[in-house]
Formats: C-alpha cells, sequence, structure tokens
C-alpha cells in the first residue's frame, strides 16, 4: 500500500479503483500498476491536499516502504456535449 496526496481540486474525480502507476527513480523505466484502495473525506486546511492510499503490484517485492515514488492516478476523462 502506498499513501500520498492529491490537490483537493481533483476530489470529485476520484473514486476506489481509478487506475494508479507508480514510478521511482531508485528502478528506472519500471511501472508499477495498482488501483486507488482509499480516498480520506477530509481536506487538509494547511495544504488543501486530500489523503489516498493505493494498492500496487510489486510481485517480486522491489518496492520498499519509505522509498519516494512518483504516484501518478489515471483520472476520468470529461465527456464534452
Amino acid at each position: 500500500m502506498s499513501h500520498f496526496a492529491l490537490p483537493q481540486q481533483h476530489l470529485a474525480q476520484l473514486s476506489q479503483g481509478l487506475e494508479v502507476r507508480v514510478t521511482t527513480d531508485a528502478l528506472p523505466g519500471r511501472v508499477f500498476p495498482g488501483k486507488l484502495t482509499a480516498v480520506n473525506s477530509m481536506v487538509d486546511t494547511a495544504t488543501r491536499n486530500v489523503s489516498v492510499q493505493a494498492t500496487l503490484e510489486s510481485p517480486d517485492h522491489l518496492l520498499r516502504p519509505g522509498m519516494f515514488a512518483k504516484a501518478e492516478v489515471v483520472l476520468p476523462e470529461k465527456v464534452l456535449r
């Protein structure tokens, strides 16, 4: 599991099950897929960010607790009408 924060502007688009992609400089070229598993309902008043949790796939256990990583949540596309 991985915890990270996202700007509150995206709160309405966040939901469990969204695709997450994680990369880390320690393992260049590797993308670890996962799913958003929790979205905190509170916004941090100091940072205006919302905390989220993702569960990642790392069957070879290359991701370690405390590693610095970059997380990307794939948001749903807006349909223009």
